[in-house]
């Protein structure tokens, strides 16, 4: 009980600390911030899109590097499955499932979320990408890969949070599309991709890999949360463990698109296409808003759940598409270009709902609303692949607090 207590006078203690480092550096004047300051601050809120860039201008400017780290053996690179475990390894250590069960009696949150994310934003996404004529296939098929991909894994329960959503929903559906979505997006790939002829897609390999390096970490980084020496190395690094889950994350597209610059396959690509690759990343990303936001108000779902369910059933994520893009065959297409287009639709849907929360008056959602739940603190938000840090909201003993994850 001693413990406990201690425990929980600690977490209080952290909590009340970086609100009044929050708030005084709020309260400073600008002109007492230097422009050192100001830059890394902005580096840290947008470390991963900056580490994503560099990593692709790295790749075509100076190609040397990644090739001879992105060799293969056995037909894999070592160093990219490395990576892929590394990721998922962390977000099993920052997976908190403690919050999501209290949204299972959201039945017709949950049964769309579910349907629109594993089926119906890839049914959609994917037969649009290929009606439209890109000058590189390679853009359409990663785009698709992309489209048939699970959500995101933490980008998408943040900005419900800041919305004043059903943190609960959007976690619970974040975690059981991410596992379901390894035995489904394989067949789905199969089925919605119009691969060329000679293209042979192993389904049941491709689940056996993405078991073995995105499932088994995840759960082992989940039990390895019970040995408390780990969960305390875990908690006190956290930030320092998401720097490496980006860094492990850039690594991927570095080795790709360095490959890909070394063999002349991006020769081909024009100005134009990049942007027609950002419009049409934008245009699919808001049809699935607009399809989601229609659902949701056909069902009746209330405003906290509906923001939930939106925004989470909108994004997808981007490890899970560069793992599978690695597990290809060569002849589907070259891997750089393909996980440049997924970089790309990813960026994309992270600015737009951005911009879209921006603009929502605060009182959209009032905060009484809010389905009541216990104290999130920030462990419940998986740290690692596809966020900017974004400020959590935080209900203690009945006021709202702010965290910087």
């Amino acid at each position: 009980m001693m413990e406990e207590t201690s425990e929980n006078e600690l977490a209080d203690n952290e909590i009340t600390e970086s609100t009044e480092e929050l708030e005084t550096s709020t309260e400073a004047p600008p002109s007492r911030i230097s422009a050192t300051q100001r830059c890394l601050k902005f580096t840290k809120k947008n470390l991963l899109p900056i580490l994503l860039l560099s990593a692709v201008a790295l790749g075509l400017i100076w190609p040397a590097p990644g090739v001879a780290v992105g060799t293969k053996v056995n037909g894999q690179r070592p160093v990219q499955l490395i990576c892929v475990i590394i990721i998922f390894l962390i977000s099993g250590l920052n997976l908190s499932t403690a919050e999501m069960f209290r949204a299972i009696q959201e039945y017709k949150g949950i049964i769309w979320g579910l349907l629109s994310i594993l089926f119906v934003t890839a049914c959609v996404g994917v037969n649009i990408v290929q009606e439209i004529d890109m000058e590189s296939e390679e853009f359409t098929k990663g785009l698709a890969v992309f489209f048939t991909m699970p959500t995101t894994i933490s980008s998408g329960v943040v900005l419900t949070q800041q919305m004043n959503g059903n943190f609960a929903l959007a976690l619970f559906l974040t975690v059981v599309t991410n596992t379901i979505g390894v035995f489904t997006v394989p067949p789905m790939l199969g089925w919605l991709i119009e691969f060329e002829s000679e293209v042979s897609l192993d389904i049941g390999g491709l689940v056996a890999k993405l078991s073995l390096t995105v499932l088994l970490p995840l759960a082992v980084g989940k039990v390895l949360q019970k040995v408390s020496t780990i969960a305390a190395f875990t908690k006190r690094h956290k930030w320092h463990l998401k720097v490496v889950s980006m860094v492990s994350l850039a690594f991927v597209p570095w080795m790709n698109t360095s490959v890909a610059m070394d063999n002349g396959n991006f020769d081909s690509v024009t100005a134009g296409s990049v942007f027609s690759l950002i419009g049409l990343g934008m245009l699919l990303h808001v049809i699935f808003l607009f399809m989601n936001s229609i659902a949701t108000t056909l069902l009746r779902i209330s405003r906290p759940e509906q923001a939930a369910v939106v925004i989470v059933s909108s994004q997808k994520t981007l490890p899970v598409s560069l793992t599978v893009i690695g597990f290809l065959p060569e002849s589907a297409g070259d891997h750089g270009l393909m996980g440049v287009a997924c970089i790309v639709a990813h960026l994309t849907q992270i600015i737009v709902d951005s911009v879209i929360i921006g603009f929502i008056p605060a009182n959209f959602i009032p905060t009484e609303s809010k389905p009541e739940y216990s104290e999130i603190k920030e462990q419940d938000v998986k740290g690692n692949d596809d966020d900017d840090v974004k400020p959590l909201a935080i209900r203690k003993d009945s006021q709202m607090k702010l965290a910087v994850v």
